[in-house]
């Protein structure tokens, strides 16, 4: 039996896995929940929450790169007059990159608020053993080039070794697996890689609606919930990233601006974990995978035609792609909770999932040929030229 609150410390991987999900809809509304009832106690250090911010400001300059190049890769495209008179006309404002980097941190910061998290200092660790495990090679220390980068976990893990023991206990979250070697066999630590395992023990002590949720969502619920996937996945506009991009940021592949699902099929999925059981609703995670084909295409500058004085296209060469990908995602199901001693029923409120079809996805791609490439081309240019020279 769990003594509640249980402390749960948690690593920076955490909050990047989950891309800083603070909405209503994230995993980190669930644990505020859990900390509200009285069931957790929430620690991250001075080392986690520096990294984290670190992190924030460098994501968010890339983004505010992505949008700089989308929207002057519009204006190149089409007149910034005419694009300033369109219903959508904010999508091309200059982004605010100071105003995205204060609400993101206010967000992260009213999270630490709300839930009472405890910040460890790190500044009074003995660095001696530190050290030592650097040279010996000991966890986090891996083998590599890049042992200098681990001095951060090193801290981190004198630390937590320092506070908690047997009688003062904490369970350890992080998806780091040299992080969760180097607390392996200290008394009063226990390592896991996701919050959902943590949310699963707390719910594991709900033993009878445990086991009954349990068996509706693998077997008896199947068909049902794979219907509602399929159905969501019908009506989500998912989006292809047609680049791959190496460890360095450097990006090639294509960038499409236009993607149509082609077919969707093979729905199907694995129970991960219940994350919460409440009195009217259950919320249960699973992995769901599909197979999803889509015909994608971009503007290839390199055979188009372009207008220096007008400032436009005379002609566009599209090219078409196909995809097929086979992806791997959580799924959060929201049910009415209708188990009590007369029925065992589930009827589901809502269903939540993030997913991009990108490199990590793909399972296969190839060019669309034309009918016949080089006519059809020359034909196209032809019939462009012409028509704007008779204007």
């Amino acid at each position: 039996m769990l003594k509640y609150p249980i402390s749960v410390f948690l690593d920076t991987n955490i909050f990047v896995a989950t891309k800083y999900d603070f909405s209503e809809k994230g995993i980190f509304n669930i644990l505020e929940k859990f900390i509200a009832t009285g069931k957790i106690n929430l620690y991250i250090s001075s080392v986690v929450k520096g990294e984290i911010l670190n992190r924030i400001k460098g994501e968010i300059s890339k983004i505010d790169n992505k949008f700089k190049e989308a929207r002057n890769f519009s204006f190149k495209t089409i007149s910034i007059n005419y694009l300033e008179q369109w219903s959508f006309s904010y999508l091309f404002s200059k982004p605010d990159k100071k105003q995205m980097l204060t609400e993101i941190i206010m967000d992260f910061e009213t999270f630490l608020k709300n839930t009472n998290t405890t910040i460890l200092d790190c500044s009074d660790i003995d660095c001696n053993q530190i050290i030592e495990d650097y040279f010996e090679g000991n966890p986090p220390f891996a083998n590599s080039d890049n042992k200098r980068f681990e001095f951060p976990d090193a801290i981190m893990i004198s630390k937590l070794k320092s506070i908690f023991n047997e009688e003062n206990s904490v369970f350890v979250v992080s998806d780091d697996n040299k992080f969760r070697e180097a607390l392996k066999g200290h008394k009063g630590i226990e390592t896991y890689d996701s919050l959902k395992e943590i949310f699963n023990l707390i719910n594991k002590e709900q033993e009878i609606a445990y086991g009954i949720i349990v068996d509706l969502i693998s077997d008896d619920m199947r068909s049902i919930l794979c219907q509602s996937i399929y159905s969501a996945l019908d009506k989500k506009d998912i989006d292809v990233d047609g680049t791959d991009c190496d460890r360095k940021g450097i990006c090639h592949g294509y960038y499409y601006d236009d993607v149509y699902i082609d077919s969707i099929k093979d729905v199907d999925y694995k129970f991960i974990s219940i994350n919460e059981i409440s009195a009217d609703t259950v919320s249960v995670i699973v992995e769901a995978k599909a197979f999803i084909s889509a015909i994608c295409s971009y503007v290839d500058e390199d055979n188009s035609i372009w207008d220096s004085e007008e400032k436009e296209y005379i002609f566009l060469e599209r090219i078409n792609v196909y995809e097929e990908h086979t992806p791997e995602f959580e799924c959060e199901f929201i049910f009415k909770n209708e188990i009590d001693e007369h029925k065992a029923e589930l009827d589901i409120i809502s269903i939540n999932f993030d997913l991009q079809l990108n490199k990590d996805t793909r399972y296969k791609r190839e060019i669309i040929p034309s009918s016949n490439p080089e006519e059809d081309a020359y034909a196209d240019k032809m019939d462009a030229l012409e028509e704007y020279y008779n204007h």
